[in-house]
């Protein structure tokens, strides 16, 4: 019984972290590309795609996913999103050296996501903050 519980309050959120982080996905990595291809360097270009993608996710991920209203969690929102564009940049500059930055930074979003997820239900929206 316990375990079920257990299992359904990680279950349902990271189900529902994955369908928003389709949109947020497709919202970040077409900035991306899109300061890539006016000339950026891709780590700016990663950064202000990083930026100006935690404003826009905060609110979907915090309301969807998680079922917070809290906005007292942003700043523990950002420095989670600080750790994920840390771990996401080690990726596209070591993919990087085998392929194309585009294609490498769309190898980088799973592992990439799925901490992110995993780290947002450990210090951002904990059980205690959720509801």
């Amino acid at each position: 019984m316990i375990l079920e519980l257990a299992k359904r309050q990680w279950t349902r959120p990271f189900i529902r972290f994955l369908v928003v982080g389709v949109l947020n996905t497709a919202f970040g990595y077409s900035l991306f590309v899109g300061f890539f291809f006016v000339g950026l360097p891709k780590s700016v270009a990663l950064l202000l795609a990083t930026v100006i993608g935690v404003i826009f996710n905060f609110s979907t991920i915090r309301s969807v996913v998680f079922q917070n209203k809290d906005n007292r969690l942003f700043l523990r929102f950002v420095l989670v999103y600080m750790i994920s564009y840390l771990i996401n940049l080690s990726l596209l500059e070591s993919i990087s050296l085998i392929i194309r930055p585009i294609f490498a930074q769309a190898m980088s979003v799973p592992p990439v996501v799925a901490c992110t997820f995993f780290l947002m239900r450990a210090f951002v929206f904990t059980h205690k903050t959720i509801g």
